[in-house]
């Protein structure tokens, strides 16, 4: 049985990708990879995101999941083309799922996420 998973942010990423896969939560670890482990394509991916921005109010570009998968020259390319559509969208959504884990899209939410502010000491 696997342990039991209390980190909020990995329970959100999770449960989007088992919505978009239709796979079981305990199937979905943190090192699991998007396509090879999972078998989701560049549509998934970009659904997966959609979800995630619904769930936890953070929008992912493709250019953070991939500097997280370590794609540098991907994620410099995506970075400086936010506009891509079609075609060349689904390519680099394709490549970045290819190569990044679950680990990698947590990752990019906790980068990515505000930070709680914690109240100033009153006195």
């Amino acid at each position: 049985m696997a342990a039991q998973v209390t980190d909020g942010v990995l329970l959100a990423v999770r449960a989007a990708i088992a919505e978009t896969l239709g796979l079981d939560d305990d199937a979905i670890t943190a090192e699991a990879g998007l396509e090879g482990d999972l078998g989701a394509g560049a549509f998934e991916l970009l659904e997966v995101l959609r979800r995630i921005d619904e769930k936890l109010g953070v929008r992912l570009t493709l250019g953070e999941v991939a500097a997280q998968g370590h794609l540098v020259e991907e994620a410099v390319g995506l970075n400086a083309r936010p506009w891509l559509q079609g075609d060349l969208l689904m390519a680099a959504a394709e490549n970045t799922c290819r190569c990044c884990t679950v680990g990698d899209l947590v990752a990019a939410v906790r980068e990515k996420a505000p930070r709680p502010r914690h109240p100033a000491p009153s006195g």
